[in-house]
């Protein structure tokens, strides 16, 4: 920590060795009042990056503090008036700067076009929007937008390319407001230039009753919209890299774009094989989950590593897709989108697990291996169609097919206490499948009259998933009594063919009416039906001959329908929006176990409260608070009374007894962000208490756990984040630190004792890094976790772990035509519960040279795992059991990859939106 803190002096000091001043100034109208809250912002002439910015108090005083030595441009903006512009220079002898008073012109009604060149106001707050200049944040030449939206403040990109802004999970990325390949968000910030993008806008997007009708539900949807500059919006753009390297690796980019007033084009294709997506894999990883174990329940089988995506273990990917939009009209407009992809997982894995008991524990070990292929095909259309200035259609529809296979092999054996093997299970198991799952919906919106203002949605759509499955399982069992001598042997050698259909539609109607000024009651009714049929045959082979095994085969249907009547109160102000709202759902399950000639029925009424408060303290200074109610019924595999044997030493077995879960959840959120001093703070607090949570049960034997899914009284968690950061402008430098906390308390089974587990998790991440980047680049910074086990009946079974990491980034800019770029990350796990500290760094390096006009080219030779200590780790720590993994991953390999920018005639790109007009 020491060296750290030693370094970010010496990189502090060696942006901060010029004479510094302070400018001060008055603005004024040309009646000499004063204009509070005009916004100042100082520009570095050369670039037209921002150097600070200021806004002005109630005596139209502003002062721009510790500005160093040079040339810049002071601009100063206030609604209803002229934008001032002017330079400004800063000598060595100066200590303040007094610019007197500045008078703005009151802007006249009839303005001809005006152009400023050079001009970048970096944020701007409009309604509850957060709108961020593109240009004011420096990025590489070929970076995507992913690189741009982790320069934001306030915004935050995880290594697996999910996004939060404001301490909220980003669910949509639009461009231009319009749908970009769906509503995968990594699509759009992973195959987009990042000097494409003019403002990034941050929002909470409404429903769309609330957008229609205009009454704020409190139902909101964080998004993005990247709005393109207007070179773009009327062009082509995109570009093409092509890499091969060591060990045969290679690597393929595509992103071509086509737009215009009324269509956008795109296309883009991902070819290689060093563990990189541009797209987000859950639906891989749901359906390739899947083919590990029919029901879910079994351990064994698949286990797919996708703590950062797919980066762990050996994954080969080629991917590729069509978007367009058109616009037919001004009321009719169309998006479409295609997306393939084709990915193969090799993953060697080792994972080792402690398993708590009422008395002592036991370990498990498991090393496997597996091969996995998936193709996935993801089709999506959306037409918006508006009948007239009153009423308006969306249909939207889509279609997913994917098929794959899976071969994997695995040891896995049991140890008591004192490391004798108890068990020990040679399991080879192979299966192949398809899934089919079209949709669609249709929404109708209307509104009544100038004077009621009254609106009626109604919306209807369906869902249909085929899911079939062809698997053999090949297992030697070997038990171990006392006496090793005594071993016994058992082969399992099966078929299993399994059909899950599932077929659901819902009804959704709401009809809003004010009833006072700025107040409206809304009354709401929704159906859902959920039908689903299982079939499951399972045959032995016994001398090459099948037999059907009645035990584990099984036909099982479940009907589950739902009804639910609301009243909402809405009462919105410009500040405050407040939702109170009551709803009575009956709720009804029908499940027949066809094989066993059981039934299954459940009935639930249930009233389901919900509040939603939103109140503005200020621009960008909001606090928001949710509560809601709802009832989660058990899964089919849940309440299936059939073993799954996937894997022979963890056997899976339904309950037919269980309950539904009812659950409260709060959420309180609070924002306070700064668009002058880019100081922000932004936390949450969220809790859940769950009636009747559904948890595993785990019973022990001979060799053999056996899993069975029951109800306990009740599951409560807390989990709290803080985020803090602010620029330290004497240093030179941007501080962000984020804490995460969580607790959970609640009943949990060792064995079959009943007990309770206080659970205690949380982490805290620095992050440091300079302002002035126009040369060097740098941040570094690190992770601190804890997790923490307690059980109230066996002191023993506690469990706590801690993990580390450090990483640091530098950038290194020659001229505009050589970067080089390092990063070093290192991980450090700790030998609390697992008995070993393991120290995992990872150290990569590039230099790139642009070439040819407008750096239009780039040759880049890059280094991956310098130190070739790749290794994937995960660790968990949950109920009753804490596991470490490691899975053998990509190691080092030297690349040399080209570039080709596709960009509009007559500039870089980066430079074509510095033009602003009025």
């Amino acid at each position: 920590m020491k060296n750290i803190l030693f370094l970010i002096c010496i990189l502090a000091s060696l942006t901060n060795l010029s004479s510094q001043a302070d400018i001060r100034g008055t603005v004024i109208d040309k009646n000499n009042e004063n204009l509070i809250s005009a916004t100042v912002v100082l520009l570095s002439e050369a670039d037209s990056t921002m150097v600070s910015f200021s806004l002005t108090n109630e005596k139209g005083e502003f002062a721009i503090k510790r500005v160093k030595e040079g040339d810049y441009l002071l601009q100063i903006t206030y609604l209803g008036y002229d934008q001032f512009t002017d330079k400004v220079i800063v000598r060595k002898e100066d200590a303040v700067l007094e610019l007197g008073a500045i008078i703005l012109k009151q802007a006249s009604t009839n303005i001809e076009e005006v152009i400023i060149e050079g001009e970048r106001t970096p944020i701007l707050v409009k309604d509850d929007t957060l709108e961020y200049n593109a240009d004011a944040f420096k990025t590489q030449p070929n970076d995507v937008v992913e690189d741009l939206l982790k320069r934001l403040p306030g915004v935050e990109v995880e290594s697996d390319g999910s996004i939060k802004a404001q301490g909220e999970d980003v669910q949509k990325v639009l461009v231009d407001g319009k749908k970009f390949f769906g509503d995968d968000p990594k699509i759009a910030t992973r195959n987009l230039p990042a000097d494409a993008v003019e403002k990034v806008q941050i929002y909470d997007k409404q429903s769309d009753m609330a957008e229609f009708s205009g009454v704020d539900d409190g139902e909101r949807e964080k998004t993005i919209n990247l709005e393109l500059k207007e070179d773009r919006k009327k062009g082509n753009f995109g570009s093409l890299t092509a890499g091969y390297g060591t060990d045969d690796r290679y690597l393929g980019n595509l992103s071509f774009n086509r737009f215009n007033n009324k269509m956008q084009f795109s296309a883009i294709g991902n070819f290689n094989n060093t563990n990189q997506q541009g797209f987000s894999v859950n639906d891989y990883v749901s359906f390739m989950g899947g083919m590990g174990g029919f029901m879910g329940g079994g351990r064994g089988g698949m286990n797919i590593p996708i703590s950062n995506g797919l980066s762990n273990g050996f994954v080969t990917t080629n991917a590729g897709g069509l978007n367009f939009n058109y616009d037919f009209s001004d009321k009719t407009d169309l998006s479409v989108s295609y997306f393939l992809n084709d990915i193969e997982n090799e993953v060697d894995q080792l994972t080792i697990r402690e398993n708590f008991l009422a008395e002592g524990s036991y370990i498990t070990d498991n090393n496997s291996d597996q091969i996995s292929n998936s193709t996935g095909h993801r089709f999506n259309l959306e037409l918006n169609h508006e009948i007239d200035s009153s009423q308006d259609l969306r249909l939207r529809t889509g279609l997913s097919i994917n098929n794959g296979d899976l071969a994997s092999g695995s040891l896995s054996r049991i140890f008591d206490e004192i490391e004798n093997v108890e068990n020990e299970v040679d399991n080879i198991y192979n299966s192949n499948g398809e899934k089919t799952n079209p949709s669609g919906s249709l929404l109708y919106r209307k509104k009544f009259g100038q004077i009621s203002k009254s609106t009626l949605t109604l919306r209807a759509a369906i869902n249909s998933t085929d899911n079939l499955t062809d698997a053999d399982l090949n297992s030697d069992i070997t038990d171990y009594p006392n006496d090793p001598i005594l071993k016994m042997t058992e082969q399992i050698v099966q078929q299993q063919l399994q059909n899950d259909d599932q077929l659901s539609y819902s009804f959704n109607g709401s009809f809003v009416r004010p009833i006072w000024e700025n107040k409206f009651i809304e009354f709401k009714y929704n159906r859902q039906n959920y039908n689903e049929e299982i079939l499951r045959d399972v045959y032995d082979d016994i001398n090459n001959d099948l037999i059907l095994n009645d035990n584990l085969s099984s036909h099982y249907t479940r009907d589950y329908v739902y009804d639910r009547l609301a009243v909402a109160l809405h009462m919105n102000s410009e500040v405050t929006q407040l939702t109170v709202e009551g709803a009575l759902q009956n709720s009804a399950m029908d499940g027949d176990v066809i094989s066993r000639d059981i039934l299954i029925e459940n009935d639930v009424f249930r009233f389901l409260p919900r509040v939603s408060f939103r109140h503005e303290l200020g621009q960008s200074h909001n606090i928001r608070l949710r509560y809601n109610t709802s009832v989660n019924d058990p899964s089919l595999t849940q309440l299936q009374p059939v073993f799954d044997n996937t894997d022979p030493q963890n056997i899976y077995i339904g309950n037919p007894d269980l309950v539904p879960e009812y659950r409260h959840n709060l959420r309180l959120h609070y924002i306070n962000y700064d668009q002058f001093s880019f100081r922000s703070i932004f936390a949450f607090l969220s809790a859940s208490y769950t009636k009747n949570d559904i948890t595993n049960q785990t019973i022990k034997e001979q060799g053999t756990q056996i899993r069975q899914s029951i109800n306990v009284d009740y599951n409560l968690s807390l989990n709290g984040s803080f985020t803090y950061a602010t620029p330290i402008r004497s240093l030179g430098i941007k501080t962000n630190i984020r804490t995460r906390l969580g607790y959970g308390n609640g009943p949990i089974f060792l064995n079959d004792l009943e007990t309770m587990r206080n659970s205690y998790n949380g982490n805290v991440r620095l992050l440091i890094e300079n302002r002035n980047k126009s040369t060097i680049d740098w941040n570094l910074g690190g992770s601190w976790g804890y997790n923490i086990n307690n059980y109230a009946d066996n002191e023993n079974a506690g469990q706590e772990y801690f993990n580390q990491s450090l990483f640091a980034d530098f950038t290194y800019n020659i001229k505009n035509s050589i970067s080089f770029e390092t990063r070093i990350s290192v991980d450090f796990y700790s030998e609390e519960a697992f008995g070993e500290e393991q120290i995992i760094p990872i150290w990569t390096a590039s230099i790139s040279k642009f070439i040819l006009a407008n750096q239009r080219g780039e040759i880049k030779f890059s280094v991956f795992d310098i130190l070739n200590q790749n290794l994937g780790i995960s660790r968990t720590s949950t109920l009753n059991y804490i596991e470490n993994s490691e899975i053998l991953s990509l190691g080092q390999y030297f690349m040399l990859s080209f570039t080709y920018a596709l960009k509009p005639m007559g500039g870089t790109g980066s430079k074509s939106g510095n033009s602003r007009r009025r």
